[in-house]
């Protein structure tokens, strides 16, 4: 793929994605590398593919300050009873603000590369993690619910997340690939 550019929003609000195919993934691993640099140049904690004009089930977000995480055909089941509201943004809507709904806590589903086959995994995010998750979810057309249903739209510009990103935890496991914003380092079991 050229270089990395957002499409506009009609053409992400309607996009129906479909699941990366095991046949899809090593190209589909570049393309993340390239999204996450694409986020780390433009100070964004997540891009899905819908967001580039390609309908994929696939996302970038920001793991920790300098990492990012490739999320393939992603789901996620909520852990907390009640949704929190939170106020967002997203690159698709650069000069907006969003009020909505978000499961403090979450199950994420995902497929991670490993064996040169595609194996789901499961893992809880919370705080932050957890509403990034669910906000590119919603771009590639997954999620149990519709919780990210907009309470209150602002036309001001973009406001930081509720919650500082560098005060969270975030679980980690022995098979998921980090890409660094400046390297790339793999765990012996794949990429996710």
């Amino acid at each position: 793929m050229d270089e990395i550019t957002l499409v506009p929003a009609e053409q992400v609000e309607n996009c129906i994605c479909q699941e990366v195919l095991e046949i899809e993934v090593p190209v589909m691993l570049e393309l993340g590398k390239q999204m996450i640099d694409y986020c780390a140049k433009n100070g964004a904690v997540g891009l899905a593919c819908p967001q580039i004009g390609l309908p994929k089930k696939m996302f970038v977000f920001r793991k920790t300050e300098n990492t990012f995480q490739i999320v393939i055909n992603p789901t996620f089941y909520p852990i907390s009873k009640k949704p929190i509201k939170v106020l967002e943004s997203c690159m698709t809507y650069p000069d907006k603000s969003f009020l909505v709904k978000r499961y403090k806590e979450i199950q994420a589903v995902v497929f991670v590369w490993e064996q040169e086959k595609l194996l789901k995994r499961g893992y809880t995010l919370t705080g932050n993690k957890s509403i990034v998750f669910q906000h590119e979810c919603l771009h590639v057309g997954n999620g149990t619910d519709t919780v990210g249903t907009t309470i209150k739209q602002y036309g001001t510009p973009q406001i930081d997340p509720p919650i500082p990103i560098d005060e969270l935890v975030y679980p980690d496991a022995d098979h998921i690939i980090t890409e660094e914003i400046t390297k790339i380092e793999e765990t012996e079991n794949g990429i996710l």
